[in-house]
């Protein structure tokens, strides 16, 4: 038991770290190549749904994908630091949790700012942000009606 949780905490923690990458990766492409690759996507994706969706139906398609990129990817930073922080032990997750991925997300901005044809958005923090604090109540929950149904288990 012990190397199986020794194994996964070590998984999981190259997980987080991979995910950090993969979050500065995807905030180093210029403004250009970034756009570019979602405005395919986002085609791509409506062509399934239907034949030669039109121009403005596809910006519009874009705009949500890329809002929902920036919520998504630290939504997914938020649930895996969080378990990563129970494995390790360490005091206030939720707290250590927040704080990081804040933090990560602040820092991303401003690295943005350093990028061709990006810069900080305020409005692109924010969705950072409600990703991590989505995931962190995700996770609260869970516990608490895990904790819940195995009190109820207990007293019958």
């Amino acid at each position: 038991m012990l190397n199986r949780q020794k194994t996964v905490k070590i998984l999981l923690s190259v997980f987080v770290v991979l995910w950090l990458g993969f979050i500065f990766y995807l905030s180093a492409q210029p403004n250009y190549v970034s756009s570019k690759k979602s405005f395919q996507i986002s085609q791509q994706i409506l062509e399934l749904i239907e034949e030669d969706p039109p121009i403005q139906k596809i910006k519009r398609f874009d705009y949500f994908l890329r809002n929902s990129a920036h919520f998504s990817v630290f939504f997914v930073l938020s649930l895996s630091l969080f378990l990563l922080t129970r494995f390790y032990r360490l005091q206030r997750p939720y707290v250590f949790t927040l704080l990081f991925s804040s933090l990560y997300a602040l820092s991303d901005e401003i690295h943005q700012i350093f990028v061709p044809g990006r810069a900080f958005e305020f409005s692109d923090l924010v969705l950072d942000i409600a990703g991590v604090g989505l995931g962190l109540f995700l996770w609260w929950l869970f516990i608490f009606v895990y904790s819940s149904f195995e009190k109820g288990k207990s007293t019958s």
